[in-house]
C-alpha cells in the first residue's frame, strides 16, 4: 500500500520517535503505551504499522538506500 517515508531532524529524534510509535509487537504497545502508533494501527508483529530505526547508524543507511548520500543528515 502507500507508504510515507521521512526523514526526522532534531535532537534525539530516533529515541523520540521510537517512543512514539511504541514496542514492536502491537499487542505489548496496547498494554504499555496505549496512545502510540502501533497500539492504534499494528496488527501484528509483522503488520506493525511502522518502522523506525534503532540507532543512527541504521538510520545513516536506511536514509542512504532511500534517498542517497546527498539527503543523509549526517552528510550535511
Amino acid at each position: 500500500g502507500p507508504s510515507l517515508i521521512m526523514v526526522l531532524t532534531r535532537w534525539n529524534a530516533i529515541a523520540e520517535w521510537r517512543r512514539l510509535i511504541g514496542t514492536v509487537d502491537p499487542e505489548e504497545a496496547r498494554l504499555l503505551s496505549p496512545e502510540s502508533i502501533r497500539a492504534r494501527f499494528g496488527i501484528n508483529i509483522l503488520k506493525n504499522a511502522v518502522h523506525g530505526a534503532s540507532n543512527t547508524l541504521e538510520a545513516s543507511e536506511a536514509i542512504s538506500r532511500v534517498f542517497g548520500d546527498d539527503e543523509n543528515p549526517e552528510n550535511n
